[in-house]
């Protein structure tokens, strides 16, 4: 349409110059709901690209856009593109909040301001949990250790949105509550001290963000000390009890107790024995306990021995020799040990005695083997009764 105004006089009519054209063009179509996304934190603040597509601009091309913010439903701000007036996308910075946000994007010609969008879906300015508070260790038992923690700054996520994790120097992993000390089980009372390494994570609208780590060394379980070790050995007439110190369980072991006999407890800071008899027939008996650092005793360990009941003889038919006559066997046990001892045969009927002197082993033991009289003669038994063998002033048993 061109426009043209006039001035009519008496003579003529006097035209004024024409109008601009103009094109007829209605205000923008409101745009669909833009999208939102997240991008790398900035200086500890939440940052979002909020998106949008052109609307139909109705005649005219579209000059701007204003971008609605709006926090927990009420209207905050609104800003502009950060690409020029007709960009597309803006980018906000957004200190973290419990609360979410919502955008809304309108368009703007020369017929003026177009409808608002409807509203984006809620988002949260939300970035990664801060780190977990007042790590501590609160005790230490058999095969566990327990801790506590504090809780960790949320920077947007709710309380009851964020979780608390642990991994064990071993590789294990758990959860951990930060209202109560968390007993971490299962552990080796041998094995050294662990270190535990805790962190937080927040899960935040289908967001999972992993906090900063922090860690707990000198994590040390212990238990009850092991039981010393004891032994005993008798002898002819003596019994020597010896102990020795448990592997620690957790805590060095200081000292270890032993009683002889029943006697008073006695510190002992190192391995060793103890001689206790003096004759034959004899029982000795040694406990012995072991006592770590924290003070700790151990459950007792016991044992006995006896030192050499008296000799023993026994006289016993062998092979046969001739008719029913056989051979005479000897054994002997429990005399002093690689000492020579005489044996006689004393015979009725009118022969012997015959005599035997031979050499026992280190424990006192000869035989069995045949009599042999000095003359290396091997005697029979003839079916005598009330035949006997003396050795070394014991008399034999046997048939």
């Amino acid at each position: 349409a061109v426009v043209e105004s006039a001035n009519q006089c008496a003579d003529e009519l006097l035209w004024g110059p024409e109008s601009n054209s103009e094109i007829p063009a209605g205000k923008p179509a409101a745009p669909a709901a833009p999208t939102v996304e997240r991008l790398q934190p900035v200086a500890g603040q939440a940052q979002f690209r909020i998106s949008w597509t052109p609307p139909a601009a109705n005649g005219d091309a579209i000059r701007r856009y204003d971008v609605e913010v709006s926090r927990g439903g009420a209207v905050v701000e609104t800003i502009a593109p950060s690409e020029g007036p007709a960009g597309t996308h803006a980018i906000k910075t957004f200190a973290t909040s419990t609360e979410d946000y919502t955008f809304r994007v309108r368009a703007s010609n020369k017929a003026g301001d177009g409808a608002w969008s409807a509203a984006s879906s809620p988002i949260r300015p939300v970035i990664a949990p801060g780190q977990v508070a007042n790590l501590t260790k609160t005790a230490e038992g058999d095969g566990q250790v327990t801790i506590s923690i504090g809780t960790a700054a949320g920077n947007g996520a709710k309380t009851d949105e964020i979780t608390y994790h642990y991994r064990l120097s071993d590789g294990r992993t758990g959860t951990l509550s930060a209202s109560t000390g968390t007993a971490l089980t299962g552990l080796s009372n041998t094995a050294g001290c662990y270190t535990v390494t805790v962190w937080s994570v927040s899960n935040v609208q289908g967001i999972s963000l992993e906090g900063p780590s922090t860690q707990l060394s000198g994590l040390c379980p212990y238990g009850r000390p092991n039981k010393p070790g004891v032994s005993a050995s008798g002898g002819v007439d003596t019994v020597s009890l010896s102990w020795s110190f448990p592997s620690a369980n957790g805590r060095p072991v200081t000292k270890v107790q032993i009683s002889v006999d029943g006697g008073a407890w006695q510190d002992k800071t190192g391995n060793g024995s103890v001689t206790a008899g003096n004759g034959r027939d004899q029982t000795h008996s040694i406990k012995a306990r072991a006592v770590d650092s924290q003070g700790q005793i151990s459950a007792e360990a016991s044992t006995s021995a006896s030192t050499w009941g008296g000799p023993s003889v026994q006289l016993s038919r062998g092979a046969v020799y001739s008719g029913t006559m056989r051979f005479l066997v000897v054994e002997m046990w429990r005399f002093a040990p690689n000492s020579q001892v005489t044996c006689t045969w004393d015979v009725t009927a009118g022969r012997g005695p015959y005599h035997m002197t031979v050499t026992v082993d280190g424990n006192g033991h000869w035989g069995p083997d045949r009599f042999y009289d000095a003359s290396k003669y091997a005697h029979v038994y003839s079916g005598y009764d009330g035949e006997f063998i003396t050795c070394g002033g014991v008399r034999s048993w046997g048939w």
